[in-house]
This record gives C-alpha cells, sequence and structure tokens, in this order.
C-alpha cells in the first residue's frame, strides 16, 4: 500500500543554506532522528549510492538510497527501493523574500512484506510525525548557525 505525504517548512535563512545542508550527510544525524547509521559522511554527488540504517517501531530498516536529481539550489530527489520501506523523497527548495526558504518536502513511500501492512495507519502518523520534527529540527540548527555567524 503506497502511502505520500508532503511536509512544508519556511526557514528563515537562505535555501542555498539549506540546501548545503540537504547534501551534507555528515550532518544528517544531527536532525534526522531515525538514521543511526550512514554509509558517507560526504556531500551528495547526483547518481551517488549510499547505505542508511534507521530506527522504526523498534526495528532496524536499512536503506540503499540512490541521488536521482541534485539541482542546486533548488531540487533533491533520493530514493530506495530495497527492503521493508520502499520510498523517493523529493525537496523543493523555494525563495522566498528578505533572504528565506520554503521547503516542501514530499515522501512517497509503499511498505513490503505483511507484517508491515497491518501496521500501515501507525506508520503513516510516525513518518509524517517524524518527518515534520526532524525539518523542524533542521530549521533550528541553520537557524542557530545563521545567528552565530559574523555579519
Amino acid at each position: 500500500m503506497r502511502y505520500k505525504s508532503v511536509i512544508h517548512c519556511d526557514f528563515p535563512v537562505p535555501r542555498e543554506m539549506v540546501y548545503g545542508e540537504l547534501t551534507n550527510l555528515g550532518r544528517h544525524m544531527l536532525w534526522n532522528t531515525g538514521v543511526i547509521h550512514i554509509s558517507s559522511t560526504g556531500k551528495m554527488t547526483e547518481g551517488m549510492l549510499y547505505e542508511t540504517r534507521s530506527a522504526a517501531l523498534g526495528q532496524q530498516i536499512t536503506a540503499k538510497i540512490r541521488v536521482d536529481r541534485l539541482s542546486e539550489p533548488e531540487q533533491i530527489v533520493i530514493h530506495n527501493d530495497t527492503g521493508a520501506v520502499v520510498f523517493m523523497v523529493t525537496y523543493d527548495l523555494l525563495s522566498k523574500p528578505r533572504n528565506h526558504c520554503h521547503l516542501v518536502c514530499t515522501m512517497d513511500f509503499d511498505l513490503k512484506g505483511i507484517a508491515w501492512q497491518f501496521a500501515h495507519p501507525v506508520i503513516e502518523s510516525i513518518a509524517k510525525t517524524r518527518l515534520s520534527s526532524d525539518l523542524q529540527t533542521l530549521r533550528t540548527l541553520l537557524t542557530q548557525t545563521e545567528s552565530s555567524e559574523p555579519s
């Protein structure tokens, strides 16, 4: 069963900062609460593959993620088509007045396996809550970074 979640988040920083943070795999564990391991800590490059291990509902989920599209500083598209949870995430970064950014994060995922199918409503709720919370954490990190930089 497929599920789609769209989250909107405003950042009081330029979209180039948001894009830079989203593509910096070495900093993902600072704001992405479910991730417990990332195989690469560098900057994303289009076509690259990297592996993550995440925790959800007491389970560890391994994903082999491919970076499908990097259009700096406008869009990032990644996908995983392995394991119990297959997904595609699109980050669209829109400029706003006063050098701010509006992020639209679209996550389209599917649950494989009968056990996950029974948990579908719970997974939907957890995914949306976690994604919203993670983006708010990213917003806080970037806001603190911006305010601590010399003018």
